[in-house]
């Protein structure tokens, strides 16, 4: 054990050398106070959810993120569509044809695991419940919006974490897909927004296999629009906090909401535009529908927004988002209309 110099007498520092310098053991006349927890020690979750341990890091934290992760389990597994959910409109073939393909699925990531990705599959599925509760009870995007959870498979095969319905439509189902992130960098984020063009010039938009109605009655496939969402790391961290403690007013007005739905815009505008130039008018319909109805809540939001960036109301993360948004309009725009140009 390391000796605590600071509660040494000076006799006992000149004791101690004494000591070492003649072989003989030292031993201190002082009673030895108790040892304090190393610094680097884990925090407790009771720390967490503390006020004043607000600012800690779930990405570096495994006892915390290991919590907020259980809650965001237990929350996608109360409501996500399960295989066997659609035995009455499924053959048994295609449907035990689904749960071996999960099965090889889940065998591959299992025998690939590493540290890294176990902790972005924990932040995946926080980030899907997030979202999910996010549209569904904190109205990010809006009334007449609901989120649902989808199932494995179409996670694993389709790309897709989520799906936000437009509830006053009730003849049909009309919506979009995402496919969130957490902290993505932008070259990948990129590179995903790239596939998406690539899909709509080949007229191919989403595809959902296995989604269970409000009822939980099966539908069947469903196309959609799909969209890339990313959250970037420190909003994440924030959001996450803010979830696990569900502190509800502080998450129906976290400025993430703007940047959700100014990405939704960004993209929709540019897939839009790829959809008209590559003849699929069909699919530019459906951009147009989705516009019509996020445009409405995102004016609204951006006032707010707007006087943040203008120094007019103090909102250091409306600011923040605010130059994201800017940013994210320009790259991806100038992408997509990059790809028609060249293709056509």
């Amino acid at each position: 054990m390391m000796e605590n110099y600071q509660n040494m007498s000076v006799g006992d520092l000149e004791a101690r050398k004494a000591a070492l310098s003649s072989g003989r053991k030292f031993k201190k006349t002082i009673v030895e106070p108790e040892i304090e927890e190393p610094q680097n020690e884990k925090e407790p979750l009771t720390s967490f959810v503390a006020e004043e341990q607000a600012n800690i890091d779930i990405f570096e934290n495994e006892i915390v993120l290991d919590a907020v992760y259980s809650k965001a389990h237990k929350r996608v597994i109360a409501i996500q569509p399960q295989i066997d959910d659609f035995a009455s409109v499924l053959p048994v073939e295609v449907l035990d044809d689904a749960k071996e393909k999960i099965k090889r699925k889940k065998y591959y990531i299992d025998t690939h695991n590493t540290p890294e990705t176990t902790k972005q599959r924990k932040l995946s599925t926080i980030t899907e419940a997030l979202f999910t509760d996010g549209v569904s009870r904190y109205m990010w995007l809006g009334e007449g919006m609901e989120s649902y959870v989808i199932s494995v498979y179409d996670d694993y095969f389709n790309n897709i974490d989520g799906v936000v319905r437009f509830t006053r439509e009730k003849e049909e189902f009309e919506g979009f897909a995402v496919d969130l992130h957490c902290g993505l960098s932008e070259e990948r984020l990129q590179n995903k927004f790239n596939h998406l063009v690539e899909d709509i010039i080949n007229g191919k938009i989403g595809q959902l296999e296995y989604l269970l109605d409000d009822n939980e009655e099966p539908f069947q496939t469903i196309s959609l629009p799909k969209f890339v969402i990313a959250i970037p790391a420190r909003e994440a961290k924030e959001l996450f906090a803010l979830w696990h403690k569900n502190d509800t007013d502080a998450l129906k007005a976290h400025p993430i909401k703007i940047l959700i739905l100014e990405q939704i815009i960004a993209q929709a505008n540019a897939l839009r535009y790829v959809a008209t130039r590559a003849g699929h008018h069909d699919i530019e319909k459906l951009y147009d529908r989705i516009l019509s109805y996020i445009n409405i809540t995102a004016v609204n939001n951006r006032q707010d927004l707007t006087k943040a960036l203008y120094g007019l109301i103090q909102n250091p993360i409306a600011t923040r988002i605010s130059t994201m948004i800017t940013k994210a309009e320009y790259v991806q725009t100038k992408k997509a209309a990059y790809y028609v140009t060249v293709r056509y």
